[in-house]
């Protein structure tokens, strides 16, 4: 029992991290079917043309693309964005919010269509209380590029927003192009520790404890 005893703090501190490490690995808080887009803009696809060729999924078997139609009329318009989004309340509660993804974007003739993530939290009567952007995304063509935009937790948050941007300057077409896009909640930071010395001082208090029942005992 003196060796098991001796190991009891450890147990607790594994225990602990199992039931830390699903929260942080979180499912993904968004759900495909809920994304609000212009239907003639932007659609999930398994493949997409483009001036300099053909792009391919990441992973699976589709992505978002922002080219299927024209927006601008003539190449001298001035640049167009166009974007999709996602609201939600799962997640929230006190949690950190990590967004990421993959994005992809058309250059040509020097001059590249460019992408934008956006995440951003709410309360209850749609006033913006905190917001993050991965700032301007570009990549050279058909190369995928990641990228990740966080926010801490916020209280009286009631509900996230997901904006994902593209946006022309060269050609007709908005050739941004997105996959993997996840959102996950995130223990707020030291929460994790905070619970491991919350463990270890109440091991302590209860080895502290037996010592000294079994000298009240030695005694009598």
């Amino acid at each position: 029992m003196k060796d098991a005893r001796k190991f009891y703090p450890v147990g607790m501190c594994v225990l602990a991290l199992m039931c830390v490490m699903p929260l942080r690995a979180g499912a993904d808080l968004i759900e495909n079917d809920n994304w609000v887009m212009d239907a003639s803009l932007i659609a999930e696809v398994a493949s997409q043309g483009q001036s300099t060729g053909i792009v391919s999924p990441y992973e699976g078997e589709s992505f978002y693309s922002f080219a299927l139609s024209a927006v601008r009329d003539s190449v001298t318009d001035p640049p167009v964005t166009i974007g999709m989004y996602q609201e939600g309340t799962n997640g929230l509660n006190g949690h950190q919010l990590r967004l990421t993804g993959w994005v992809q974007t058309e250059r040509r003739n020097g001059v590249g269509d460019v992408g934008e993530a956006v995440l951003s939290v709410f309360d209850a009567e749609h006033a913006l209380l905190a917001q993050a952007s991965s700032g301007i995304l570009a990549t050279e063509n058909f190369e995928w590029q990641s990228f990740m935009v966080e926010l801490a937790a916020v209280p009286d948050g009631a509900y996230w927003r997901v904006d994902l941007y593209g946006t022309v300057y060269d050609g007709y077409y908005v050739n941004t192009f997105y996959d993997g896009v996840r959102l996950v909640a995130l223990p707020a930071p030291g929460a994790a520790l905070l619970g491991l010395l919350g463990l270890g001082s109440s091991g302590g208090l209860l080895r502290w404890r037996r010592r000294a029942n079994s000298a009240a005992s030695a005694r009598s």
